[in-house]
């Protein structure tokens, strides 16, 4: 028994490092754009490109580019740009008279404030870091006859690299599942072949992904595939058919797919307000799990420390089938996680603890309470914890708590 507690415990840790990773960097790479040019000469065509790449991964729209007033601003790419600069790759391409030659990488870094200024004024949201939760991708493939299911440990698989790219370049964090035993116990090849959803669903939760995005793919050929994607995430369900794509163009329809979910939750907010400045603002009816809180970027570049007085703010949250929401701030690093975890699992109160979000020093839980307990007798117990200092509760929340942690 306390074999399978400690590796429980053991796979969630690397699997909260591993999403760490992958959002931070996400969120790091939001406004610089890569592209690859045959000459200094194309400067001006490199910068009208990416600045259409970083206007695609900060609104998540593809067609952005046509839409009224940004094609004058591609135009005048070269005013949002701040920092840029050529590297050597090891890629070709053809020149202009049909010659193959070395191709060299535009880097450019634009001006975020810009940026948002630019979609704020056509009344197009941003698609924020804090709403780029982690999405589980399920794949399985049929090659010659036999299914294999594809996770964590194929990262080096055409389809996976392909996924990664893409998912990179539209700044969209994805996560694969271990494909271990309690993966196989949770949904077998019958039911993954199937994408059945329900399955699927309870497969991942162990995860706590955004949103999920599965596939069945028949491998045709060397280089193209047919299949069906499926996208899973909070009263969502879509699907979509595929045939005869590469790998890049299968990656492409998925991430779309997903990052369609995110964006559409996000469209209601491009109403004039003043949404985009609130970057640290988080949405709490996704449940992504994100940065174990750490230094963070300001906007000049510089690393700012998390102080313990922390200024980020949880909205009320939306309703939840669990007894109590409890947000823990001013929670850094992840030896206060884990003290603010475990203290809440050894309270006699409680019956089981549910990670929803971390979001800059805040971590939020979901608390199941033992019988005949309630939410009254937790905040009293959690009162009496030398380490928590109760914050005021907000307006609306019947069963939404929040403390400052004050541990050492």
């Amino acid at each position: 028994m306390f074999s399978r507690q400690l590796t429980f415990i053991l796979t969630s840790f690397l699997l909260l490092i591993s999403l760490v990773a992958t959002t931070a960097s996400a969120a790091s790479d939001l406004y610089q754009a890569k592209v690859l040019v045959r000459s200094t000469a194309e400067q001006d065509e490199g910068m009208r490109e990416g600045l259409i790449r970083v206007l695609q991964k900060v609104s998540g729209q593809e067609g952005i580019a046509d839409m009224p007033g940004i094609a004058e601003a591609i135009n005048t790419a070269d005013m949002y740009i701040v920092q840029f600069g050529f590297e050597s790759t090891d890629e070709t391409t053809l020149s202009s008279d049909g010659v193959e030659v070395s191709a060299k990488q535009m880097v450019m870094q634009f001006d975020k404030k810009a940026i948002e200024r630019l979609l704020k004024d056509h009344s197009i949201s941003v698609w924020q870091p804090t709403e780029r939760p982690n999405t589980l991708v399920w794949l399985i493939q049929s090659a010659s006859g036999e299914r294999t299911q594809l996770g964590e440990s194929d990262r080096q698989h055409p389809l996976l690299q392909a996924l990664t790219k893409e998912a990179k370049q539209k700044a969209m964090p994805l996560m694969w599942p271990l494909l271990d035993l309690e993966d196989a116990a949770a949904l077998d090849e019958v039911d993954m072949w199937g994408l059945y959803a329900d399955t699927i669903r309870t497969a991942s939760q162990r995860y706590n992904p955004g949103a999920i995005l599965a596939a069945r793919v028949y491998v045709e050929g060397e280089q193209t595939y047919s299949g069906r994607w499926l996208l899973l995430a909070e009263q969502t369900q879509k699907s979509k058919s595929f045939s005869k794509l590469s790998a890049d163009e299968l990656a492409a329809m998925g991430v779309k797919l997903a990052a369609s979910f995110y964006t559409s939750n996000i469209q209601d907010t491009a109403d004039g307000s003043d949404a985009i400045d609130n970057v640290e603002q988080p949405k709490v009816n996704t449940t992504d799990v994100g940065q174990i809180p750490a230094a963070t970027n300001s906007d000049d570049g510089s690393a700012t420390d998390n102080s313990v007085a922390s200024t980020t703010t949880l909205p009320v949250p939306m309703a939840t089938s669990h007894d109590v929401r409890l947000a823990v701030d001013g929670v850094e690093g992840i030896d206060a996680f884990a003290d603010i975890n475990q203290l809440l699992k050894n309270l006699t109160e409680v019956k089981a603890v549910h990670l929803v979000k971390v979001s800059g020093a805040m971590v939020v839980f979901d608390i199941d309470l033992k019988d005949n307990r309630t939410k009254e007798k937790l905040v009293a117990r959690l009162n009496r914890e030398s380490k928590l200092s109760i914050l005021p509760q907000q307006a609306g929340g019947d069963r939404f708590v929040q403390y400052q942690w004050v541990g050492q």
